[in-house]
Protein backbone atom coordinates (compact mmCIF):
# COMPACT_ATOMS: atom_id res chain seq x y z
CA UNK A 1 0.00 0.00 0.00
CA UNK A 2 1.35 3.38 -0.92
CA UNK A 3 0.24 7.34 -0.53
CA UNK A 4 -0.54 9.43 -3.93
CA UNK A 5 -1.26 12.63 -4.24
CA UNK A 6 -4.69 13.45 -5.33
CA UNK A 7 -4.20 15.52 -8.33
CA UNK A 8 -1.90 12.95 -10.13
CA UNK A 9 -4.56 10.25 -9.58
CA UNK A 10 -7.17 10.01 -12.85
CA UNK A 11 -10.12 7.70 -14.29
CA UNK A 12 -9.66 5.88 -16.77
CA UNK A 13 -9.79 7.60 -20.75
CA UNK A 14 -12.66 5.03 -21.64
CA UNK A 15 -14.29 6.28 -18.35
CA UNK A 16 -13.91 10.26 -19.54
CA UNK A 17 -14.54 9.65 -23.16
CA UNK A 18 -18.17 8.06 -22.53
CA UNK A 19 -18.97 10.84 -20.11
CA UNK A 20 -19.19 7.99 -17.11
CA UNK A 21 -18.90 9.82 -13.38
CA UNK A 22 -20.17 9.62 -10.05
CA UNK A 23 -23.90 9.82 -9.28
CA UNK A 24 -24.99 12.60 -6.77
CA UNK A 25 -26.52 9.86 -4.28
CA UNK A 26 -23.08 7.92 -4.23
CA UNK A 27 -21.23 11.14 -3.43
CA UNK A 28 -23.87 12.28 -1.07
CA UNK A 29 -23.87 8.98 0.60
CA UNK A 30 -19.88 8.94 1.26
CA UNK A 31 -20.65 12.72 2.16
CA UNK A 32 -22.89 11.32 5.20
CA UNK A 33 -19.82 8.60 6.31
CA UNK A 34 -17.05 11.02 6.99
CA UNK A 35 -13.46 10.82 6.94
CA UNK A 36 -14.40 6.70 7.58
CA UNK A 37 -14.66 7.05 4.31
CA UNK A 38 -11.23 6.87 3.27
CA UNK A 39 -9.67 3.99 5.36
CA UNK A 40 -10.39 1.51 2.28
CA UNK A 41 -7.52 2.16 -0.56
CA UNK A 42 -8.53 3.12 -3.54
CA UNK A 43 -6.88 0.56 -6.04
CA UNK A 44 -4.51 1.74 -8.56
CA UNK A 45 -2.29 1.23 -11.91
CA UNK A 46 1.34 2.42 -11.71
CA UNK A 47 0.06 5.28 -13.97
CA UNK A 48 -2.10 6.54 -11.78
CA UNK A 49 -5.24 5.46 -13.08
CA UNK A 50 -8.20 4.41 -11.19
CA UNK A 51 -9.78 0.92 -11.72
CA UNK A 52 -11.94 1.06 -8.09
CA UNK A 53 -12.90 4.77 -5.95
CA UNK A 54 -13.72 6.76 -8.21
CA UNK A 55 -16.35 8.39 -5.83
CA UNK A 56 -13.73 8.59 -3.18
CA UNK A 57 -11.16 9.67 -5.48
CA UNK A 58 -14.27 12.47 -6.37
CA UNK A 59 -15.09 13.56 -3.05
CA UNK A 60 -11.16 14.13 -1.86
CA UNK A 61 -11.33 16.39 -5.10
CA UNK A 62 -14.21 18.13 -4.00
CA UNK A 63 -12.92 18.33 0.03
CA UNK A 64 -9.15 19.70 -1.15
CA UNK A 65 -7.62 16.82 0.22
CA UNK A 66 -4.28 16.05 -0.86
CA UNK A 67 -3.24 12.18 -0.25
CA UNK A 68 -5.25 9.10 -0.38
CA UNK A 69 -4.13 5.81 0.25
CA UNK A 70 -3.79 3.41 -2.70
CA UNK A 71 -3.03 0.11 -3.83
CA UNK A 72 -1.11 0.06 -7.08
CA UNK A 73 -0.36 -2.40 -9.63
CA UNK A 74 1.64 -2.66 -12.50
CA UNK A 75 -1.05 -2.97 -15.57
CA UNK A 76 -1.18 -1.35 -19.49
CA UNK A 77 -4.52 0.43 -20.00
CA UNK A 78 -6.04 -2.33 -21.34
CA UNK A 79 -5.37 -4.61 -18.94
CA UNK A 80 -6.75 -2.17 -16.02
CA UNK A 81 -9.59 -1.47 -18.24
CA UNK A 82 -10.70 -4.75 -18.19
CA UNK A 83 -9.88 -5.28 -15.21
CA UNK A 84 -12.37 -1.99 -14.29
CA UNK A 85 -15.30 -3.53 -15.77
CA UNK A 86 -15.15 -7.39 -13.74
CA UNK A 87 -14.79 -5.45 -10.94
CA UNK A 88 -17.72 -3.17 -11.72
CA UNK A 89 -19.84 -6.08 -13.05
CA UNK A 90 -23.55 -6.26 -12.33
CA UNK A 91 -23.64 -3.49 -10.42
CA UNK A 92 -25.51 -0.04 -9.98
CA UNK A 93 -22.05 2.18 -10.99
CA UNK A 94 -22.31 0.69 -14.30
CA UNK A 95 -25.44 -0.77 -15.74
CA UNK A 96 -25.35 -3.23 -19.18
CA UNK A 97 -25.42 -1.09 -21.99
CA UNK A 98 -21.85 1.43 -19.83
CA UNK A 99 -19.93 -2.21 -19.28
CA UNK A 100 -20.72 -3.08 -22.91
CA UNK A 101 -19.50 0.28 -23.77
CA UNK A 102 -16.13 -0.03 -22.23
CA UNK A 103 -15.87 -3.27 -23.43
CA UNK A 104 -15.75 -2.06 -27.01
CA UNK A 105 -12.62 -0.07 -26.18
CA UNK A 106 -11.12 -3.25 -25.95
CA UNK A 107 -12.03 -5.06 -29.24
CA UNK A 108 -8.45 -3.87 -31.24
CA UNK A 109 -6.96 -5.53 -28.59
CA UNK A 110 -9.22 -8.63 -28.16
CA UNK A 111 -8.82 -8.69 -31.99
CA UNK A 112 -5.00 -8.75 -31.83
CA UNK A 113 -5.42 -11.46 -29.20
CA UNK A 114 -7.31 -13.47 -32.14
CA UNK A 115 -4.86 -12.85 -34.33
CA UNK A 116 -2.02 -14.21 -32.30
CA UNK A 117 -3.85 -17.17 -31.56
CA UNK A 118 -4.49 -17.77 -35.02
CA UNK A 119 -0.93 -17.59 -35.72
CA UNK A 120 0.10 -19.95 -32.51
CA UNK A 121 -2.45 -22.32 -33.98
CA UNK A 122 -1.31 -22.61 -36.90
CA UNK A 123 2.57 -22.86 -36.06
CA UNK A 124 1.38 -25.80 -33.87
CA UNK A 125 -0.78 -27.58 -35.96
CA UNK A 126 1.05 -27.12 -39.33
CA UNK A 127 -2.18 -25.86 -41.23
CA UNK A 128 -3.97 -22.25 -41.05
CA UNK A 129 -7.51 -23.68 -40.40
CA UNK A 130 -8.53 -24.46 -36.82
CA UNK A 131 -11.32 -25.68 -35.44
CA UNK A 132 -14.19 -24.14 -33.65
CA UNK A 133 -13.10 -24.67 -30.86
CA UNK A 134 -9.78 -22.79 -31.12
CA UNK A 135 -11.01 -19.54 -32.71
CA UNK A 136 -11.42 -16.39 -30.93
CA UNK A 137 -15.04 -15.39 -31.45
CA UNK A 138 -14.18 -11.36 -30.35
CA UNK A 139 -17.62 -10.58 -30.14
CA UNK A 140 -18.18 -13.07 -28.08
CA UNK A 141 -15.26 -12.34 -25.95
CA UNK A 142 -16.14 -8.71 -25.48
CA UNK A 143 -19.62 -9.97 -24.23
CA UNK A 144 -17.94 -12.13 -21.60
CA UNK A 145 -16.15 -8.99 -20.46
CA UNK A 146 -19.06 -6.88 -20.08
CA UNK A 147 -21.27 -9.85 -18.48
CA UNK A 148 -23.30 -9.23 -21.32
CA UNK A 149 -25.06 -11.49 -24.25
CA UNK A 150 -23.08 -11.35 -27.87
CA UNK A 151 -27.05 -10.22 -29.10
CA UNK A 152 -26.84 -7.31 -26.60
CA UNK A 153 -23.39 -6.11 -28.18
CA UNK A 154 -24.34 -6.21 -31.53
CA UNK A 155 -27.43 -4.17 -30.67
CA UNK A 156 -25.09 -1.75 -28.89
CA UNK A 157 -23.11 -0.85 -31.38
CA UNK A 158 -25.83 -0.40 -33.47
CA UNK A 159 -26.99 2.26 -31.27
CA UNK A 160 -23.67 3.76 -31.14
CA UNK A 161 -23.96 3.88 -35.06
CA UNK A 162 -27.20 5.48 -34.71
CA UNK A 163 -25.91 7.91 -32.51
CA UNK A 164 -29.48 9.01 -30.82
CA UNK A 165 -27.72 11.78 -27.83
CA UNK A 166 -31.17 10.93 -25.61
CA UNK A 167 -31.39 7.57 -26.17
CA UNK A 168 -28.25 7.11 -25.50
CA UNK A 169 -28.12 9.35 -22.26
CA UNK A 170 -31.25 7.18 -20.95
CA UNK A 171 -29.58 4.15 -21.90
CA UNK A 172 -26.46 5.48 -19.23
CA UNK A 173 -28.79 6.39 -16.90
CA UNK A 174 -30.16 2.44 -16.48
CA UNK A 175 -33.76 4.11 -17.56
CA UNK A 176 -34.67 1.85 -20.64
CA UNK A 177 -33.15 -1.73 -21.60
CA UNK A 178 -30.78 -2.44 -24.44
CA UNK A 179 -33.16 -4.69 -26.25
CA UNK A 180 -36.02 -1.56 -26.10
CA UNK A 181 -33.84 1.32 -27.58
CA UNK A 182 -32.50 -1.02 -30.12
CA UNK A 183 -36.16 -1.93 -31.26
CA UNK A 184 -36.65 2.16 -31.78
CA UNK A 185 -33.56 2.75 -33.72
CA UNK A 186 -35.56 2.23 -37.04
CA UNK A 187 -38.52 5.14 -35.81
CA UNK A 188 -37.74 8.88 -36.76
CA UNK A 189 -36.20 11.13 -33.99
CA UNK A 190 -39.80 12.36 -33.16
CA UNK A 191 -41.56 9.23 -32.78
CA UNK A 192 -38.34 7.80 -30.40
CA UNK A 193 -38.71 10.81 -28.28
CA UNK A 194 -42.02 10.74 -27.51
CA UNK A 195 -41.48 6.86 -26.84
CA UNK A 196 -39.18 7.55 -24.29
CA UNK A 197 -41.15 10.32 -22.94
CA UNK A 198 -44.40 7.54 -22.58
CA UNK A 199 -41.77 4.83 -21.35
CA UNK A 200 -40.59 6.68 -18.29
CA UNK A 201 -43.81 8.11 -17.28
CA UNK A 202 -45.29 4.63 -17.24
CA UNK A 203 -42.03 3.61 -14.99
CA UNK A 204 -43.00 6.33 -12.54
CA UNK A 205 -46.53 5.20 -12.08
CA UNK A 206 -45.71 1.84 -12.37
CA UNK A 207 -43.49 2.09 -9.11
CA UNK A 208 -46.02 4.29 -7.46
CA UNK A 209 -48.55 1.38 -8.10
CA UNK A 210 -46.37 -1.05 -6.43
CA UNK A 211 -45.63 1.35 -3.18
CA UNK A 212 -49.33 1.69 -3.07
CA UNK A 213 -50.12 -2.39 -4.09
CA UNK A 214 -47.56 -3.78 -0.81
CA UNK A 215 -48.72 -1.20 1.33
CA UNK A 216 -52.18 -2.46 0.64
CA UNK A 217 -50.96 -6.11 0.95
CA UNK A 218 -49.92 -5.28 4.19
CA UNK A 219 -52.61 -3.45 6.15
CA UNK A 220 -54.78 -6.46 5.01
CA UNK A 221 -52.77 -8.91 6.19
CA UNK A 222 -52.39 -7.52 9.36
CA UNK A 223 -56.36 -6.78 9.35
CA UNK A 224 -56.65 -10.76 8.89
CA UNK A 225 -54.02 -11.47 11.66
CA UNK A 226 -55.69 -9.32 14.00
CA UNK A 227 -59.00 -10.79 12.86
CA UNK A 228 -58.14 -14.02 13.56
CA UNK A 229 -56.30 -12.78 17.45
CA UNK A 230 -52.58 -13.96 15.80
CA UNK A 231 -51.70 -10.09 16.04
CA UNK A 232 -51.92 -8.54 19.42
CA UNK A 233 -51.15 -5.26 20.41
CA UNK A 234 -50.88 -3.00 23.54
CA UNK A 235 -53.45 -0.73 22.69
CA UNK A 236 -56.90 -0.98 23.94
CA UNK A 237 -59.83 -3.09 21.86
CA UNK A 238 -60.76 -1.36 19.36
CA UNK A 239 -58.24 1.29 19.15
CA UNK A 240 -55.67 -0.73 16.65
CA UNK A 241 -58.60 -1.92 14.05
CA UNK A 242 -59.62 1.58 14.15
CA UNK A 243 -55.64 2.44 13.08
CA UNK A 244 -55.35 -0.07 10.02
CA UNK A 245 -59.01 1.32 9.24
CA UNK A 246 -57.75 4.80 9.14
CA UNK A 247 -54.94 3.58 6.26
CA UNK A 248 -57.50 2.51 3.92
CA UNK A 249 -58.48 5.55 2.01
CA UNK A 250 -60.02 5.69 -1.72
CA UNK A 251 -58.23 6.98 -4.38
CA UNK A 252 -59.96 8.48 -7.95
CA UNK A 253 -56.52 7.69 -10.17
CA UNK A 254 -56.41 8.88 -13.47
CA UNK A 255 -53.36 8.30 -16.06
CA UNK A 256 -52.28 10.09 -18.45
CA UNK A 257 -50.12 10.81 -21.17
CA UNK A 258 -48.31 14.72 -21.39
CA UNK A 259 -47.29 15.99 -24.48
CA UNK A 260 -44.33 17.66 -23.51
CA UNK A 261 -42.25 18.62 -20.11
CA UNK A 262 -43.98 22.74 -20.39
CA UNK A 263 -47.31 20.35 -20.81
CA UNK A 264 -46.63 18.94 -17.65
CA UNK A 265 -45.21 21.62 -15.58
CA UNK A 266 -48.63 23.66 -16.59
CA UNK A 267 -50.55 20.97 -15.71
CA UNK A 268 -48.90 19.99 -11.99
CA UNK A 269 -48.18 23.62 -11.52
CA UNK A 270 -51.78 24.46 -10.52
CA UNK A 271 -52.03 21.75 -8.26
CA UNK A 272 -48.62 23.16 -6.17
CA UNK A 273 -49.93 24.50 -2.44
CA UNK A 274 -53.05 25.83 -3.60
CA UNK A 275 -57.32 25.44 -2.98
CA UNK A 276 -58.59 23.18 -4.40
CA UNK A 277 -61.96 25.15 -5.42
CA UNK A 278 -61.67 28.72 -7.07
CA UNK A 279 -62.61 31.63 -5.01
CA UNK A 280 -65.00 32.83 -8.22
CA UNK A 281 -66.86 29.21 -8.30
CA UNK A 282 -69.04 30.34 -5.20
CA UNK A 283 -72.35 31.33 -5.55
CA UNK A 284 -73.98 31.72 -2.13
CA UNK A 285 -72.13 31.56 1.06
CA UNK A 286 -74.59 31.53 3.93
CA UNK A 287 -74.71 30.24 7.82
CA UNK A 288 -76.85 27.61 6.99
CA UNK A 289 -75.61 26.52 3.10
CA UNK A 290 -72.90 27.02 0.55
CA UNK A 291 -73.72 27.09 -3.59
CA UNK A 292 -70.63 26.75 -6.05
CA UNK A 293 -70.33 25.53 -9.47
CA UNK A 294 -69.33 21.75 -9.84
CA UNK A 295 -68.32 19.85 -13.45
CA UNK A 296 -70.57 16.92 -13.89
CA UNK A 297 -68.57 14.69 -15.76
CA UNK A 298 -71.33 12.32 -16.87
CA UNK A 299 -73.63 15.00 -18.24
CA UNK A 300 -70.32 16.93 -19.07
CA UNK A 301 -71.32 20.41 -18.04
CA UNK A 302 -71.24 22.98 -15.26
CA UNK A 303 -73.97 22.79 -12.47
CA UNK A 304 -75.06 24.50 -9.50
CA UNK A 305 -73.77 21.65 -6.15
CA UNK A 306 -75.49 23.04 -2.67
CA UNK A 307 -74.59 21.90 0.56
CA UNK A 308 -74.22 22.39 4.15
CA UNK A 309 -71.39 24.41 5.87
CA UNK A 310 -70.71 21.16 7.43
CA UNK A 311 -71.03 19.25 4.36
CA UNK A 312 -68.75 21.46 2.60
CA UNK A 313 -66.19 21.60 5.14
CA UNK A 314 -65.95 18.26 5.16
CA UNK A 315 -65.77 17.53 1.42
CA UNK A 316 -62.52 20.35 1.76
CA UNK A 317 -61.08 18.62 4.75
CA UNK A 318 -60.35 15.64 2.02
CA UNK A 319 -57.55 17.39 0.74
CA UNK A 320 -55.79 18.54 3.78
CA UNK A 321 -52.84 16.03 3.90
CA UNK A 322 -52.21 14.02 6.90
CA UNK A 323 -50.58 14.46 9.96
CA UNK A 324 -46.33 14.60 8.41
CA UNK A 325 -47.65 14.07 5.13
CA UNK A 326 -46.82 17.15 2.02
CA UNK A 327 -48.33 18.58 -0.66
CA UNK A 328 -46.45 18.74 -3.90
CA UNK A 329 -43.87 22.09 -3.52
CA UNK A 330 -40.49 21.00 -4.80
CA UNK A 331 -39.64 19.34 -7.83
CA UNK A 332 -36.39 18.16 -9.16
CA UNK A 333 -33.37 18.31 -6.95
CA UNK A 334 -35.48 20.04 -4.23
CA UNK A 335 -38.06 17.31 -4.32
CA UNK A 336 -38.07 15.72 -0.46
CA UNK A 337 -37.05 12.36 -1.96
CA UNK A 338 -34.68 13.55 -4.78
CA UNK A 339 -33.09 15.89 -1.73
CA UNK A 340 -32.32 13.36 1.07
CA UNK A 341 -30.44 11.80 -1.71
CA UNK A 342 -28.01 14.78 -3.26
CA UNK A 343 -28.08 17.20 -0.43
CA UNK A 344 -24.47 15.86 0.48
CA UNK A 345 -23.60 16.16 -3.00
CA UNK A 346 -25.36 19.46 -3.67
CA UNK A 347 -23.54 21.37 -0.40
CA UNK A 348 -19.54 19.67 -1.45
CA UNK A 349 -20.09 21.22 -4.89
CA UNK A 350 -21.22 24.58 -3.85
CA UNK A 351 -18.69 24.53 -1.33
CA UNK A 352 -21.17 25.11 1.38
CA UNK A 353 -21.70 23.44 5.01
CA UNK A 354 -24.80 21.79 5.73
CA UNK A 355 -26.32 23.43 8.30
CA UNK A 356 -27.55 21.07 11.28
CA UNK A 357 -31.24 21.76 11.82
CA UNK A 358 -32.01 24.03 14.32
CA UNK A 359 -33.53 22.87 17.44
CA UNK A 360 -37.08 23.76 18.05
CA UNK A 361 -38.55 26.62 20.26
CA UNK A 362 -39.92 25.43 23.56
CA UNK A 363 -43.46 27.15 24.21
CA UNK A 364 -42.60 30.03 26.82
CA UNK A 365 -39.28 31.34 24.13
CA UNK A 366 -42.02 31.23 21.29
CA UNK A 367 -44.89 33.41 23.04
CA UNK A 368 -42.26 35.43 24.20
CA UNK A 369 -40.65 35.80 20.46
CA UNK A 370 -44.12 36.34 18.83
CA UNK A 371 -46.08 38.32 21.24
CA UNK A 372 -43.26 39.43 23.08
CA UNK A 373 -44.71 38.35 26.44
CA UNK A 374 -43.25 36.04 28.98
CA UNK A 375 -46.11 33.93 30.10
CA UNK A 376 -44.18 32.44 32.80
CA UNK A 377 -44.20 36.35 34.80
CA UNK A 378 -46.89 37.69 37.00
CA UNK A 379 -48.44 40.97 36.95
CA UNK A 380 -45.74 42.11 39.08
CA UNK A 381 -42.76 40.14 36.98
CA UNK A 382 -41.91 37.92 39.39
CA UNK A 383 -41.14 34.10 37.67
CA UNK A 384 -43.97 31.57 38.35
CA UNK A 385 -43.14 27.73 39.27
CA UNK A 386 -44.71 24.85 39.80
CA UNK A 387 -46.42 24.31 42.94
CA UNK A 388 -48.42 21.28 42.10
CA UNK A 389 -51.70 19.74 41.44
CA UNK A 390 -55.17 19.73 43.16
CA UNK A 391 -57.19 17.47 43.06
CA UNK A 392 -60.87 18.63 42.20
CA UNK A 393 -63.30 18.96 44.83
CA UNK A 394 -66.83 20.07 44.85
CA UNK A 395 -67.51 23.18 46.83
CA UNK A 396 -70.59 23.53 49.25
CA UNK A 397 -73.21 25.56 48.57
CA UNK A 398 -72.35 25.12 44.68
CA UNK A 399 -74.65 23.51 42.55
CA UNK A 400 -72.72 20.35 40.46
Amino acid sequence: MTEWRVDDLHPHSAYVRHHLGVSASKLSALVEVGDIAFRDPLIITNAGTIIDGHTRWALARRQGRVMLPCIEYVLSEEEALHWLIQRHGRSDHLNAFCRILLALELEPWLTEQAGSHQQAGGQSKGSSKLTEADRLDVRSKIGGVAGASTGNVTEVKQLIAAGDPEILEALRNGEVAIHRAWLWRALQAEERRQLLMSFRGEKGVGKTIRGLVRKLALLTFLRQALKAGVLKSDLRPGAFRALLADQYRWWSVHVDYFQSETHFLRYAGRYARRLPIAQHRFEEVTPTKVRFWVKDKKLKQWAICELSPAEFVALLAEHVPDRYGHTPRYFGLLAPQSKARSSGAIFLILGQQKRTRPRRLGWRLSVRRDFGIDPLLDSSGQPLRWVGRLSPHKISGVAG
